[in-house]
């Protein structure tokens, strides 16, 4: 539940102490039995056994299995804590089933492979994923235009006057813009997928897709992203304002060397589109 603030800082250093003095308890206790922590061990909870687990190991692990049943239903992290769910699962399965052959060996090797998993998954977030806007990135863009087939077509998307907004309500404002234009990019129909290019500007995959029909679905992006109120919020007082986007289509060509010089042309129709007076769609 604690943000990551790196182990090289006083966080990681309190982390880390935090670690260390738990192992350094459970040692001495194992080392210097203590008769009434061996009594308190030993209380009974429940009116049924958990044997081999004492009744004080499985509160603690009841506990746990609610925090983190409440962390997948209402947390954002559903990959992360659904994983941590069934850590902790595996690992009190291991606990009970201690006396079966292998049962700690099988648990710490399923916790294992959820840990690696998770670090692979983290890496590739980290590489594809714009960490602003949560839209896949320039790195995921040109990974997936390796794959287009023979037909598609290509949007750029440009959001209207964006250094202006950002000079008259701040970087914080602006932020917020691109996370709401980036949500509204996404949910685009056709089978087409946004991506965040830089800066304000966002690129639309179709796959398969003529350049009529991605037109129609840019176009009703466009009028989604137009009609949709953005609250400004200040001290004393909420402004709405109506953020606008450009965007220049194109479907490819044979004489396209390759996706880029694509991705060239739409450019070209966006710069059109801006020059036309912004606020619509130039299809190329």
């Amino acid at each position: 539940m604690l943000k990551e603030r790196g182990i090289f800082s006083i966080w990681g250093a309190s982390k880390i102490a935090f670690f260390v003095f738990e192992i350094a308890i459970v040692s001495y206790f194992i080392f210097n039995p203590s008769e009434n922590l061996q009594s308190f061990i030993n209380i009974k909870l429940f009116a049924i056994s958990f044997y081999p687990l004492k009744d004080v190991a499985f509160a603690i692990g009841l506990l746990v299995l609610f925090i983190l049943i409440a962390l997948v239903l209402f947390n954002r992290y559903l990959i992360y804590n659904t994983s941590f769910f069934v850590m902790v699962i595996s690992f009190y399965g291991g606990l009970y089933f201690l006396k079966t052959a292998h049962a700690t060996d099988i648990s710490l090797l399923a916790i294992s492979i959820i840990i690696f998993a998770l670090l692979i998954r983290e890496s590739y977030r980290l590489a594809f994923y714009d960490e602003l806007t949560s839209l896949p990135g320039r790195r995921a863009l040109v990974e997936d235009m390796a794959k287009l087939g023979m037909k598609y077509s290509l949007a750029m998307i440009d959001i209207d006057h964006f250094k202006k907004f950002n000079d008259t309500y701040g970087h914080d404002t602006g932020d917020d813009v691109l996370k709401m234009v980036a949500t509204k990019l996404s949910e685009v129909s056709g089978g087409g997928k946004a991506y965040r290019y830089g800066g304000e500007e966002f690129v639309i995959l179709f796959p398969s897709l003529e350049v009529e029909q991605a037109y129609v679905y840019t176009n009703l992006l466009r009028e989604i992203v137009a009609t949709s109120a953005f609250d400004v919020r200040k001290k004393h007082s909420n402004k709405k304002i109506y953020v606008k986007i450009s965007a220049g289509i194109v479907q490819n060509k044979p004489e396209d060397k390759d996706p880029f010089a694509t991705m060239k042309r739409a450019d070209n129709a966006l710069y059109k589109a801006k020059k036309a007076g912004r606020n619509q769609v130039v299809k190329a």
